[in-house]
């Protein structure tokens, strides 16, 4: 499974890593919680490699620029499932505009790399930033249901050894 979020911020230059800010580690909480020890097969990226201009929202060219990159991570990694998240990198990746409408819909995302199309299955939730501020029940049981549909999408036998 891959998770995939907007572009990295100011936490994720530090580490070096993704999904290491606020939203982020929020994000891995809730991911350790639903998935438990398949929770090392996930693969943390995001739609830009490099953080934007005073963390602003990322520009279209900058989106189209990464894509070969994302496309390439894509393909070699073959994920059963794509976990997106926020409104968008959905929209970056779909073309699909409204989240309200798609989270938690199962997406058939098609690709290209180097001529060759491929398809991944993908579901969308809320982003990671908007989670950290808010971290409210409703949100947080809608998260924790798109996480466990892609996982289990990912083949991962939730239930069996989790803890």
């Amino acid at each position: 499974m891959v998770a995939i979020g907007e572009a990295p911020g100011a936490d994720e230059d530090r580490t070096g890593a993704p999904f290491t800010g606020a939203g982020g580690e929020y994000v891995r909480g809730l991911m350790r919680e639903t998935l438990g020890t398949y929770y090392d097969q996930v693969f943390f990226t995001h739609l830009l490699g490099c953080r934007p201009p005073d963390n602003r929202d990322p520009l279209y060219h900058e989106i189209d620029a990464c894509r070969p990159r994302l496309a390439a991570l894509l393909k070699v990694l073959r994920p059963q499932a794509v976990l997106i998240f926020g409104g968008k990198a959905m929209r970056a990746m779909t073309g699909k505009v409204n989240l309200a409408r798609r989270r938690g819909e199962k997406l058939t995302i098609k690709m290209t790399w180097k001529g060759e199309e491929f398809r991944v299955l993908a579901f969308v939730t809320h982003a990671c930033v908007d989670l950290a501020r808010i971290q409210d029940s409703s949100h947080r049981a809608e998260v924790l249901a798109d996480i466990e549909n892609a996982a289990i999408q990912a083949g991962f036998p939730l239930g069996a050894s989790t803890g």
